[in-house]
């Protein structure tokens, strides 16, 4: 009888397959270096006992490269973002609000006529902020250092997936109203079909957070075997 060095339970000594585990022994030296080398265990020296590994510890080149992502940014739009249309709404309602009130003769014209004048504009002015707001929280960014993923949708969704090594270019953008509010906009360029540009709106105002992005776009392209220039 002999141990498996796999699951380390006691076998046959023709055999030439586990029957706990199923781990083929012809090439169990070669493959319990692996395992122990992919779950951060040292080499067995030689002339000592192999130590078992549980089947389940075995690490694949997919769960390392999934463990390997991280997460730079994730979130939705800034309100900052939009504060453009949030004034242009008040703007316009506090217009509407005076064209009624100089159209409308003051003699004649009922108390509820002129109460009517100033709530209509601003429930207006009300509805387009709330339903501007629910539009600005249906859009998600999130971006690791693999891909940029892009969710739209508050009832239905879609979600937008584009691979780095697919980005040819990315611009960091900031007006002057948008450094006083502190915010940013990344603007990425792709080789794709589908989503040839993808602008990452209303996002804090993180020169770091470009630069990671930037790296993460050049090393992606180098492990694909993609040259180019990536500003």
């Amino acid at each position: 009888m002999k141990k498996c060095p796999f699951c380390a339970e006691e076998i046959q000594d023709e055999a030439i397959k586990c029957r706990f585990c199923n781990s083929f022994l012809s090439a169990a030296p070669n493959q319990a270096a692996e395992v122990q080398a992919a779950v951060g265990q040292p080499p067995v020296p030689a002339g000592q006992p192999e130590r078992a590994v549980p089947p389940f510890a075995r690490a694949t080149k997919d769960d390392q490269l999934e463990s390997d992502k991280k997460v730079l940014y994730s979130g939705i739009p800034s309100w900052k973002a939009y504060l453009g249309y949030y004034v242009a709404a008040a703007f316009l309602a506090v217009i509407a609000i005076a064209v009624m009130r100089m159209v409308r003769d003051p003699l004649t014209t009922s108390t509820m006529t002129r109460a009517l004048d100033v709530v209509i504009p601003l429930a207006a002015a009300v509805v387009f902020m709330f339903a501007m707001n629910l539009y600005r929280r249906s859009i998600r960014f999130r971006v690791t250092n693999t891909v940029i993923e892009t969710e739209k949708g508050l009832l239905s969704k879609r979600i937008d997936v584009l691979q780095l090594w697919r980005c040819r270019d990315v611009a960091y953008k900031q007006n002057l109203i948008d450094r006083v509010l502190g915010i940013a906009h990344i603007e990425v360029y792709a080789q794709d079909a589908t989503t040839p540009m993808i602008e990452i709106v209303g996002m804090p105002a993180s020169r770091q957070l470009f630069e990671q992005l930037r790296d993460s776009i050049e090393l992606q392209r180098q492990n694909k075997n993609v040259y180019g220039v990536v500003s």
